[in-house]
């Protein structure tokens, strides 16, 4: 859950960068499409805005995963983080000024998805460099205990925050703990030096990063599974969707909700310490056919009890095997293709979330628990490729194997 005196500094910092980041993002998680909601009361332009945020990872990831030299991973990292804070701050202010429009929250949505790419995209090159490889699979165990944290903590606070006191120190809170997140990264020093890249005279083109994952079968199926985890982001603005429609539910109830999602991601994340030497695959798709229940469970909820039984079940079973994607996307990848793979693969997650934030906007039209149950059926057949599908293994020295 959380890093212990046997795990080295540089991994305690990262930890707690990360916690910051995350709890940053679900203050903002919950109020950027609850104020889109309220000022056009239309899921459709929430699901726009949200939508315009993935626009950057979308066109620039590849790119960025190519030119970031090793060296400077670390320092883009700390840029984005910091950049990402700004942004969040400027609408702080414009929220005391009642500036807050659907096109202010469209073009902040956009600077915060360019800060957020290059932030990311820098992280996770970098991340294997900063820990020491052998560390890579308690890091992202950890880092999704600090998401699972952020989770139970962000969205309660948040929804309750906004009730009492306004957006703006909802806003406010996300600034800071951003800021402090960058400053936290900035102190890191890295337990490996990383390795060369590709010279500069020769520099990788960004489509290798697609080509390398397509290749490597352990690579491709990771890539495939996480298609279907990243689609199901769309059932957190379809629980604002089912609240808004419910008579008698608030903002402080989709908190609620939201924040029982967390609880089930720290379940999830103790569970993970037990099972993780376990076969991945086996793992895996256990974890993912338990989210499809879950989503199916919400499709049917209609109280605020059974809405946050349902999301305990289908975000705790995603934190468990988003670790494992993470773990085995960077395992099975070669030092010097980290950047590249890293690119690619946040070219097709970013892609993924687009397409959730407008299938999550299609739930005002087509109806909440329809698109729910088609999640749910999305989930279905990613577990069944998990069990049986490829081999996936848990062993970080097993790196660039290809699956037959």
């Amino acid at each position: 859950m959380w890093p212990t005196g046997r795990h080295p500094t540089a991994l305690r910092r990262v930890w707690t960068s990360w916690l910051l980041m995350v709890l940053g993002s679900r203050f903002g998680g919950l109020v950027l499409p609850w104020i889109v909601l309220t000022v056009s009361g239309s899921p459709w332009r929430a699901g726009l805005v949200l939508a315009v945020e993935q626009l950057p990872p979308l066109l620039f990831s590849g790119v960025l995963g190519t030119r970031l030299s090793a060296p400077r991973r670390q320092r883009w990292a700390v840029t984005g983080t910091a950049a990402e804070a700004l942004v969040w701050a400027l609408l702080a202010w414009l929220a005391t000024r009642h500036e807050l429009g659907v096109a202010v929250l469209g073009a902040a949505a956009l600077l915060v998805g360019a800060a957020d790419t290059t932030r990311g995209v820098a992280f996770s090159a970098w991340l294997p460099n900063a820990i020491g490889r052998r560390w890579l699979p308690d890091a992202h165990r950890l880092l999704e205990g600090a998401d699972a944290l952020a989770t139970v903590l962000g969205p309660l606070v948040a929804g309750w925050l906004f009730m009492v006191v306004g957006d703006a120190p909802v806003l406010l809170v996300n600034a800071a703990a951003l800021a402090a997140a960058a400053l936290v990264l900035w102190r890191v020093v890295p337990e490996s030096t990383p390795a060369a890249g590709p010279p500069a005279e020769a520099p990788v083109r960004w489509r290798e990063g697609f080509a390398t994952l397509w290749r490597r079968g352990r690579l491709r199926m990771v890539a495939g599974i996480r298609l279907a985890y990243e689609l199901s982001g769309a059932a957190f603005i379809l629980v604002l969707v089912l609240v808004q429609h419910t008579p008698g539910l608030t903002v402080g109830d989709a908190g609620i909700i939201l924040s029982a999602a967390g609880v089930g991601d720290v379940v999830s994340v103790a569970l993970l310490q037990r099972v993780g030497h376990w076969p991945w695959r086996s793992v895996l798709a256990a974890f993912t056919l338990a989210a499809a229940a879950g989503m199916v469970l919400l499709a049917a909820s209609r109280t605020v009890a059974l809405a946050s039984a349902a999301m305990f079940l289908m975000d705790g079973a995603l934190a468990g095997g988003y670790p494992i994607l993470g773990a085995a996307l960077q395992a099975h990848t070669p030092d010097a293709d980290l950047g590249m793979v890293g690119g690619a693969s946040h070219t097709l997650a970013a892609a993924e979330r687009l397409g959730a934030r407008f299938f999550g906007g299609a739930g005002g039209a087509l109806g909440a628990p329809i698109c729910l149950m088609l999640l749910g059926g999305l989930l279905v057949g990613a577990g069944t490729w998990s069990a049986v599908g490829g081999r996936l293994s848990s062993a970080v020295s097993d790196v660039g194997g290809e699956a037959p």
